[in-house]
């Protein structure tokens, strides 16, 4: 009777040393509280919104331009919060591609007044970026 109650003790020892070992692992790692990385987040949208409200003043092309700028740098502050909050190799890269993105859309933004065969060189040198 004794050795069953042992038993029995030490297998639910180590099913709770495994379920806190799986919860450990199941949890991403963060560099910032959880906290801390939604207010982040609300301070880049309102700062998107100002942005937005700035470009709304603007008339056509010199419009496009000022919103591709703003959402370009949304992007990068939004990738650039996830590198601070997850601190992942992953993250970095999206981080990278955002920057990229971003400087695409504003260069294709540049392009959308010029003529036909212009806009077209102009978005091939976009794209070679």
């Amino acid at each position: 009777m004794h050795f069953s109650m042992l038993f029995l003790a030490s297998l639910l020892g180590v099913t709770a040393f495994g379920i806190g070992i799986a919860a450990g692992v199941g949890s991403s790692p963060s560099l910032m509280s959880k906290i801390d990385y939604r207010e982040a987040g609300k301070v880049i949208d309102a700062a998107v919104r100002l942005a937005a409200a700035e470009c709304r003043g603007h008339a056509n092309a010199a419009k496009d331009i000022c919103m591709a700028e703003s959402a370009g740098a949304d992007r990068i502050r939004k990738a650039e919060l996830e590198v601070s909050y997850r601190g992942t190799t992953a993250a970095i890269a999206n981080a990278g591609l955002a920057r990229a993105r971003a400087g695409y859309d504003i260069a294709k933004a540049k392009c959308g007044d010029r003529a036909e065969n212009l806009r077209s060189e102009c978005l091939t040198a976009a794209r070679s970026r």
